[in-house]
Parts: C-alpha cells; structure tokens; sequence
C-alpha cells in the first residue's frame, strides 16, 4: 500500500480586541458623537440622534452588537 502524506497548515491564532471599560466606551462615544455633530456644523441636528449614531460605530468597531440605551 502507499503511503500518503497529510500536510497540516498551521494558522495563527487571532485575538480578539480587548474589551473596553464602560468607562473608555463612554467616552470613545461621547468623542465619536462630538465628530458627527462638527461634521454637520453642529446645526440642524439632534445630539440624542448623534449619541446613538456614535454608538452604532463605536460598538461594531468594537466588536459588539449595538444596542441603544
């Protein structure tokens, strides 16, 4: 019988992003929220509406599933 050989591929693990505080959260929110704001000429928006957008972006950046609180 023949022998066959099986080559095995080892692949790097990757690790996840370190989760952050509550803390950090709140405050890469509050940054992410000022940023949408400045973009529109803080004008003709709602901050509440900037919050959750920010939320959104910082969560899946992440790696959380956004939620609104």
């Amino acid at each position: 019988m023949a022998k066959h050989s099986v080559s095995v591929k080892k692949v790097a693990a990757v690790a996840p992003p370190p989760a952050a505080t509550v803390e950090q959260r709140h405050r890469m929110i509050a940054e992410a929220a000022y940023y949408i704001a400045e973009r529109r000429g803080f004008s003709a928006g709602n901050p509440e509406d900037d919050w959750y957008e920010a939320e959104i972006q910082i969560d899946r950046a992440l790696g959380a599933s956004p939620s609104r609180h």
